[in-house]
């Protein structure tokens, strides 16, 4: 992993100019995020675990999740690989993510068992990114991952809240 060094000057009018070219997909990415390590927290409290987890890093709940609780591993490394894209945009003023870097991920998490509703999102590039581009193949991975978190909730008799 690259350092995470700023890919624009640090001006004061930056957040105010349209250098975010992306702010959809940042948003998404974090709303994304937020709504995932929620549902993880929701798991840690319901398996015993109390306020300590609110100072946790994001990867030791995941870490604690797939230790404690029926969510498999490689749910847990989707997870993971979601707060590095989001880190990216974080922790590197500038970032921008591209289709071809998050089209190798979904190929990766395709591999590892997540499901897509069209085969094509993670074995057509070309395809991919005329039909759905970069947002629908990060929407379609988040609400999929945040589904399989809701299989963890049903296994543990927590009240489903993704799907209310």
């Amino acid at each position: 992993m690259p350092p995470r060094k700023p890919k624009a000057e640090p001006t004061i009018d930056y957040h105010l100019s349209s250098a975010f070219k992306d702010d959809d997909i940042i948003s998404l990415i974090l709303k994304g995020h937020l709504v995932i390590e929620a549902m993880t927290a929701k798991i840690l409290e319901h398996i015993g675990f109390g306020d300590e987890i609110w100072k946790w890093s994001f990867p030791k709940k995941i870490d604690e999740c797939v230790a404690n609780s029926p969510m498999p591993q490689w749910i847990g490394n989707i997870c993971l690989d979601i707060n590095e894209i989001r880190n990216d945009y974080c922790h590197s003023l500038g970032h921008q993510t591209t289709f071809d870097e998050i089209f190798e991920y979904v190929q990766k998490w395709s591999e590892s068992g997540l499901e897509y509703t069209d085969e094509t999102i993670y074995s057509d590039k070309v395809y991919s990114e005329e039909c759905y581009g970069l947002e629908g193949i990060l929407t379609e991975t988040l609400s999929n991952t945040m589904f399989e978190i809701n299989e963890v909730f049903s296994a543990l008799g927590i009240k489903e809240t993704y799907l209310a």
